[in-house]
């Protein structure tokens, strides 16, 4: 119900007038013979408008494969940055905001912990999940929002996880 369509259509007022009050994410309606730059305009807002309503999370961590099974869990919820290294979560952190970020601590060029000071949008913290091969200590538990073990924690509970920490009025 969330998709951006584009109807082209030979008929497209009576195919609009079908599908308007229905679930559907309506962008513009085209008629054929399509105009080109027509078409490029209504793909170009549909786009935008579903890149805007997509939250964004930063995934520091240095195992790829660890990176491509989250980008995969995540694929359908949010727009996934990685970041292999802290000078890169570091750098990306300088340019761009996020919904939200995912953290492994054990970095091979310092700890996940030094990004926490960084964290923020606006004045807003920007929630964090500690994703990391060993259980944190409550010092470090009070600092994020929520702190999983890679080896307890099941794919499932991970993308249930993020979606109540990304969804609008969700509590941690």
């Amino acid at each position: 119900c969330h998709l951006p369509v584009v109807v082209v259509s030979a008929n497209a007022h009576q195919g609009y007038e079908e599908l308007q009050g229905g679930s559907f994410a309506i962008v513009d309606v085209l008629q054929k013979p399509i105009d080109q730059a027509q078409l490029l305009e209504a793909v170009g807002r549909a786009v935008r408008q579903k890149v805007v309503n997509t939250p964004r999370i930063l995934h520091v961590e240095d195992d790829p494969d660890i990176l491509q099974v989250v980008a995969t869990i995540l694929r359908d919820v949010a727009i996934v940055c990685p970041a292999a290294t802290m000078q890169e979560a570091s750098q990306i952190l300088r340019q761009e905001r996020f919904d939200l970020v995912i953290l492994d601590l054990n970095m091979p060029d310092g700890s996940g912990l030094h990004l926490l000071p960084h964290l923020n949008c606006n004045g807003e913290p920007v929630p964090v999940v500690v994703f990391s091969a060993q259980e944190v200590g409550l010092e470090i538990a009070q600092q994020v929002t929520a702190a999983l073990v890679k080896s307890r924690t099941s794919n499932q509970e991970l993308l249930d996880t993020i979606k109540a920490l990304i969804s609008p009025g969700a509590t941690a």
